[in-house]
């Protein structure tokens, strides 16, 4: 099974080329994601099957609300969520 790998916020598209996202073997599809969303349901829908959300900048914040409301559900469910 693969997992799918959200890089949120990436508007000049430089995560993909610049950075290795191997993940030591394992089955991960990374994409990145270049608009901005304000609305939480378009969110949602982006992120609905992610396991790993990568955020780059501030723009799109992780909030105790969007984790309540099911926005980040994917990455939430048994996530460990790391400050880098």
């Amino acid at each position: 099974m693969s997992l799918r790998c959200a890089i949120l916020d990436d508007y000049q598209q430089v995560a993909l080329p610049l950075a290795d996202w191997t993940f030591n073997g394992a089955s991960v599809e990374v994409f990145s994601l270049a608009a901005h969303y304000d609305d939480e349901s378009a969110l949602a829908a982006q992120l609905a099957d992610c396991a790993i959300i990568v955020v780059m900048r501030e723009r799109t914040p992780i909030t105790d609300h969007r984790l309540a409301n099911g926005t980040f559900a994917g990455a939430a469910s048994g996530g460990d969520f790391r400050d880098a």
